[in-house]
């Protein structure tokens, strides 16, 4: 599981089935809420994690920061914005 802090903002829910009692599920709560709020934050201060590979599925306006190395839609070694138009990733 990944560090939530403010330079990812990738959210990995915990696991539940660790739930034993009360003080557990307040716990686990408390942390699924500092865990998204890091995410929420990191995206609402416009905040993109370098992308190393394609996304699988992209959809038409999706936005990503392309390591320029293991993916370089826009060429070897050009790491930046990158959008996806509905059939090719394009620079901005």
């Amino acid at each position: 599981m990944r560090d939530p802090s403010i330079s990812s903002v990738i959210y990995e829910p915990g696991d539940p089935t660790t739930i034993q009692n009360m003080d557990d599920l307040r716990r686990y709560l408390r942390d699924q809420e500092i865990k998204q709020a890091a995410a929420f934050n990191a995206l609402a201060a416009g905040h993109l994690d370098i992308t190393t590979v394609a996304p699988p599925k992209p959809r038409t306006g999706d936005i990503r920061i392309c390591s320029g190395t293991t993916w370089a839609p826009v060429g070897p070694g050009v790491s930046k914005p990158v959008w996806f138009d509905g059939s090719i990733w394009k620079a901005f």
